[in-house]
């Protein structure tokens, strides 16, 4: 995975490393840049999985106002 290879990707990921950064430090660990990685995919799927659900909230939302 590339990290920076536009402006616009790099825009987008840096809250998520500075998040993954952020909660290594309050764990109060050294991470080693694994364990880092690991640690922003897993913050990205979590943000995945948040946005999808907000989409399906969304579409059902918006079916229920055609039906009525």
């Amino acid at each position: 995975m590339v990290l920076f290879d536009t402006l616009s990707k790099e825009t987008i990921l840096l809250p998520a490393i500075e998040t993954a950064v952020f909660f290594a430090l309050e764990d109060e660990r050294l991470l080693t840049l694994e364990q880092l990685l690991m640690s922003l995919e897993n913050h990205q799927r979590f943000e995945l999985d948040s946005l999808s659900q907000s989409l399906d909230t969304l579409e059902r939302l918006q079916l229920i106002e055609r039906i009525e």
